[in-house]
C-alpha cells in the first residue's frame, strides 16, 4: 500500500461567510482535494454559524474542481426526503463534486432547542438508508422505526452515480457499524494511528459481512492541526486547540487512566456556554501533552508530511485538516509545503 496516495481536505471556518468561501477558493488554488463545511446551529467558541447546506452551495458556484464536503450533520434536524433533495441539487449545481457527511449528533445542536434525538445511531442507519433509496429508486416504499414512506419519488437525480458518496462520522462500536454497512467513507477524529488502524479494519471486516468489498468505505479523517514555520508557535496552539475536543472526546483520556468527564462536558451534553467553557479549560489543564501530540498533527510543514504518512500506513486514504487559528495562513502554508508532496 503506497503510504504516500492521500488526498487533502482543507475544514473552513464556521463564520463569517466571506471567510468560508474564502478558505475554500485558496485550497483548490493550491490544489486541495477537498475543502468542508461545518454544519452546526451553534458554533464555538462563539455561538456564530451559518446554515451548512446554503454556504455549501455558495461555495460550489465559486469553485470549479475541488470536492465539497459538510463535516457533519444529524439525522434529527431535517427529514431524509429533504435532506436528499438539498445533497441533490448542490450536487447538480456543484457537477458532482459533493461529500455529504452525517454523524449520530451533538448536545449543542439540538438540547437548546427541544430537538429529540433519542436512538440517534439507530436513526442515523435508517436516514442513509432514506437516503439512498431515493436516490436510487423511482418510487419508494419504506416502513421503518423512524420513517415511513408510500410511493415516494426524489426528481432529478444527484449528478453522481449512484448517489453522492456518504460519509459517516463514527468513533464508537455502533457508529463503526453503521459505517461498515451503509457508509461510502469514514469520518472519525482524536484517533492514534494505531486507534485508527484498529478500527479501520474492523470497519472493513464488517464491511465484508454485509457483502460489500473494502473499497466501498473509504478511509478519511478529521485531524486537528496547527501549522507554522516555527514548530514552538505550533505546539503551543495545538495544546490550545485541544481543550475543548479532549473534554468531548474523555474517553481518551479514560484509556491512559485520567477521567475529567465532568457533568455535561461530554459530547453527547455540552452546550456552549460561559460556565461550560471556563470547566472545560479547568478540567483539561493537566491533560499531558503526550495524548494530544497522539491524536494530532502540528508543526512544520516537514512534520505534517511525516504525520500524515504515519496515518496514511495505518490505512488513511483522505485526510482533512481542521486548524487552529489564521485559517487563510495554514490554508496557504499547507498549500505551498504539503500538498506538493502527496500530489507528486
Amino acid at each position: 500500500m503506497n503510504s504516500d496516495k492521500v488526498k487533502l481536505g482543507m475544514y473552513t471556518p464556521f463564520y463569517p461567510l466571506e471567510d468560508i468561501f474564502k478558505i475554500g477558493q485558496i485550497a483548490e488554488k493550491y490544489g486541495f482535494d477537498s475543502a468542508w463545511v461545518g454544519d452546526h446551529l451553534a458554533g464555538f467558541p462563539k455561538p456564530d454559524a451559518y446554515d451548512a447546506w446554503t454556504a455549501t452551495a455558495l461555495l460550489a458556484e465559486r469553485t470549479k474542481k475541488i470536492r465539497i464536503g459538510v463535516s457533519v450533520t444529524d439525522p434529527h434536524r431535517r427529514h431524509p426526503a429533504v435532506l436528499a433533495q438539498t445533497i441533490a441539487t448542490i450536487d447538480i449545481l456543484s457537477q458532482g463534486r459533493l461529500i455529504p457527511g452525517i454523524g449520530a449528533g451533538e448536545a449543542m445542536n439540538l438540547n437548546p432547542y427541544g430537538i429529540d434525538w433519542s436512538k440517534p445511531v439507530e436513526k442515523m442507519r435508517e436516514f442513509v438508508i432514506v437516503m439512498k433509496k431515493l436516490w436510487e429508486a423511482p418510487h419508494v416504499t419504506f416502513e421503518g422505526r423512524f420513517y415511513r414512506l408510500r410511493n415516494a419519488v426524489l426528481i432529478p437525480r444527484p449528478a453522481q452515480k449512484p448517489h453522492p458518496p456518504v460519509w459517516i462520522a463514527s468513533n464508537a462500536a455502533k457508529s463503526l457499524r453503521v459505517t461498515a454497512e451503509v457508509g461510502d467513507g469514514w469520518l472519525p477524529t482524536t484517533e492514534t494511528p494505531e486507534s485508527y488502524q484498529r478500527k479501520l479494519k474492523e470497519i472493513q471486516r464488517m464491511a465484508r459481512e454485509y457483502g460489500r468489498v473494502e473499497e466501498s468505505v473509504e478511509p478519511g479523517l478529521f485531524l486537528y492541526s496547527a501549522i507554522s514555520e516555527d514548530y514552538n508557535e505550533a505546539r503551543t496552539r495545538i495544546k490550545e486547540m485541544m481543550r475543548l475536543p479532549l473534554a468531548w472526546w474523555s474517553y481518551k483520556l479514560k484509556e491512559i487512566g485520567l477521567d475529567i468527564s465532568l457533568p455535561g462536558l461530554d459530547i453527547t451534553k455540552f452546550e456552549v456556554t460561559e460556565n461550560k467553557l471556563r470547566a472545560v479549560e479547568e478540567a483539561t489543564a493537566n491533560v499531558p501533552f503526550e495524548l494530544i501530540e497522539n491524536i494530532t498533527c502540528f508543526g512544520t510543514p516537514e512534520d505534517f508530511i511525516k504525520r500524515v504518512k504515519q496515518y496514511a500506513k495505518a490505512g488513511l486514504r483522505h485526510v482533512v485538516f481542521v486548524p487552529h487559528g489564521d485559517y487563510e495562513r495554514t490554508a496557504q502554508l499547507i498549500g505551498r509545503k504539503v500538498v506538493p508532496y502527496f500530489s507528486k
